[in-house]
């Protein structure tokens, strides 16, 4: 039984200002010799800043807010009148994913986000996970 785990690698001890995902999968598939074979990579980001931690977090759960009353709406209409939710949350103008994704994009754009130093590389296949692992091992 495979899980997500078995096919990611973790990268340490990276720049923290590097925040270009695309830019960090093209180097290493490059770098770790392994063209097309990764599926993509996600940059864990420092989120110790007050400010930007409480926003990410605020529109991490009004979007799991909403994503449990899209649910319940397809099955009962209580959810849409806030049953089960603080009356503001379930509302869909509190829920507004266009006003996150502005807000998250002004954040982007006053270069709020830095790496946290780490990001996880997630390959195609487990064996290509593994290979990567053993060859440098202790490198990352």
């Amino acid at each position: 039984h495979s899980t997500m785990s078995d096919y990611t690698l973790e990268l340490v001890g990276m720049s923290k200002k590097e925040t270009d995902e695309t830019n960090l999968k093209r180097l290493v598939e490059k770098h770790l010799m392994c063209p097309n074979q990764v599926i993509g990579v996600s940059i864990a980001y420092d989120l110790t800043d007050s400010e930007v931690n409480r926003k990410v977090f605020d529109m991490m759960e009004r979007r799991f807010v909403d994503a449990d009353v899209q649910f319940h709406d397809a099955c009962s209409t209580l959810a849409r009148d806030g049953w089960g939710y603080d009356a503001q949350l379930a509302r869909a103008k509190d829920l507004d994913e266009d006003e996150d994704k502005k807000e998250f994009r002004k954040m982007w754009d006053e270069k709020k986000f830095e790496g946290s130093g780490s990001a996880f590389v997630v390959f195609k296949t487990k064996s290509q996970a593994d290979a990567v692992s053993l060859k440098f091992s202790g490198l990352w």
